[in-house]
């Protein structure tokens, strides 16, 4: 991080060297206590709400629904075959019934499948609410470093 980050410096600059020698070290120990504050805080997040569980169980999701897929997919073209037959004479009594039955069999077929595909996202979700909350208290700690470096550059 550097001075060269922070948006209009030269207010910041001037606030600075205005505390003084005295102040100035105050205010850098002061921040330097907040960024590890920060560091800390982060480290029991992360050692508290990582979801390592989560990652492995995306991944264990994902290799079964990477199975059910190649099962089903022959299956499940044949019966999509079948239902556009059976769609162009839905008004004939036993077509229609051959073609509600045979939705009702691919819907059973890809149900698990489509569980899976809700579940693996559910856990991107958990995981990804976990990353935004590290990347704010980095970012936080980035601004803490660039102030290190003002009032060290000032």
């Amino acid at each position: 991080m550097s001075l060269s980050n922070i948006q209009n410096t030269a207010c910041l600059c001037s606030a600075i060297t205005a505390l003084g020698t005295g102040p100035k070290e105050a205010l850098k120990q002061f921040v330097m206590a907040a960024q590890s504050i920060l560091t800390a805080s982060k480290a029991v997040w992360l050692l508290v709400n990582t979801p390592f569980e989560d990652a492995l169980y995306k991944a264990g999701l994902e290799l079964v629904l990477a199975a059910g897929q190649q099962a089903v997919a022959p299956i499940e073209a044949s019966l999509a075959v079948l239902t556009s037959f059976t769609a162009a004479s839905a008004d004939c009594p036993p077509i229609n019934l051959l073609g509600k039955t045979i939705k009702n069999i691919s819907d059973l077929i890809t149900g698990p499948i489509d569980s899976t595909e809700a579940k693996i996202q559910n856990v991107i979700d958990s995981i990804e609410a976990n990353q935004t909350y590290t990347d704010t208290i980095d970012r936080w700690i980035s601004v803490m470093d660039d102030i290190i470096d003002a009032i060290d550059n000032c």
